[in-house]
């Protein structure tokens, strides 16, 4: 009977799926709100390859929905600052500061709201939700 050699894994590819098996788990955590373990699921991705934008996006909308705009705000920066191009981490920050802006005019810091919303609308000057509440509230 011949000796069965046991199968060797290669390291690379067991930390290319353990990566991905994290992405998904995340991803799915996201899906039923559980946001907090979900952030911890996104940020072993980025231990891994801290270059994964769609890892730091994720990690950028559960601070969204988390209702911390300041870390979202910071998240969607970083994927912003590594891809010019990416839609997704513009409209981000803008909606985030948007939210931002929400929040203190919310709790009565107008002039603070306010100043989100100028940022906001430095990086796209398009946005029409932000241009009716500077035109509202300026």
């Amino acid at each position: 009977k011949p000796e069965e050699k046991p199968v060797k894994t290669d390291p690379v590819q067991q930390m290319i799926n353990e990566t991905k098996r994290n992405y998904e788990s995340g991803s799915l955590l996201f899906g039923s709100r559980q946001y907090e373990e979900a952030i911890n699921r996104f940020q072993k991705v980025l231990g891994v390859d801290p270059d994964f934008i769609d890892a730091r996006l994720m990690i950028a909308s559960c601070y969204n929905e988390l209702g911390q705009y300041d870390d979202a705000i910071r998240e969607y920066g970083t994927a912003f600052a590594k891809d010019k191009n990416n839609a997704k981490a513009k409209e981000g920050i803008v909606n985030a500061y948007f939210n931002n802006g929400m929040k203190y005019f919310n709790k009565g810091e107008k002039s603070r709201a306010i100043k989100e919303w100028e940022k906001g609308l430095l990086m796209d000057s398009t946005s029409s939700a932000i241009r009716e509440v500077l035109e509202k509230f300026r």
